[in-house]
């Protein structure tokens, strides 16, 4: 038996409900935030348009695939396997291409294999970084991320390498 729809009206009601006990006019506070919502995402779509279409130039353009060839003898010292790559090099700019890799690979190797569990690892483990900081730190206006990308891609790099472990 689902209960999510039982579970929704309960919130609801529940918020109304507080907005009531609190003397808040519900229905002005939702245009509010409906509307501050809206200018959140007006001033972020330049950004998300530009991140996604750099992604998208970089996967035509096989810059992705050079970046495997690239980076193979390294992953393999680390043992990580090098047919992992292609998701371990496309999760930082994109978690949806990521995905759409990660399907590829479960197809062609199967989920149960080492290489499977591997990818499967390295998506769970890392996150989009380079799309999270464009829409975050666009959509408040900061221009410098300081230390933020090194950061999170030496996390994403860590994460990589104990996939192949934790896959073992």
């Amino acid at each position: 038996m689902d209960i999510t729809p039982y579970f929704m009206a309960v919130f609801i009601g529940g918020i109304v409900l507080y907005g009531a006990v609190k003397k808040v006019d519900c229905l002005e506070a939702f245009t509010a935030g409906a509307k501050e919502g809206l200018s959140t995402c007006i001033r972020i779509l330049p950004y998300l348009c530009a991140m996604l279409i750099a992604v998208s130039m970089l996967r035509a353009s096989g810059f992705f695939d050079l970046l495997v060839r690239v980076l193979a003898p390294v992953a393999k010292v680390f043992g990580l396997p090098p047919e992992a790559l292609p998701v371990a090099v496309i999760r930082p700019f994109s978690g949806g291409g990521a995905m759409a890799v990660l399907a590829d690979t479960l197809i062609a190797y199967g989920p149960d294999s080492f290489i499977g569990r591997t990818s499967c690892i390295i998506l769970g483990c890392s996150e989009a970084v380079f799309y999270t900081a464009s829409i975050y730190y666009g959509s408040i206006g900061i221009k410098d991320w300081g230390h933020t990308i090194p950061a999170c891609m030496l996390h994403t790099i860590v994460g990589m390498v104990c996939a192949s472990f934790l896959a073992r």
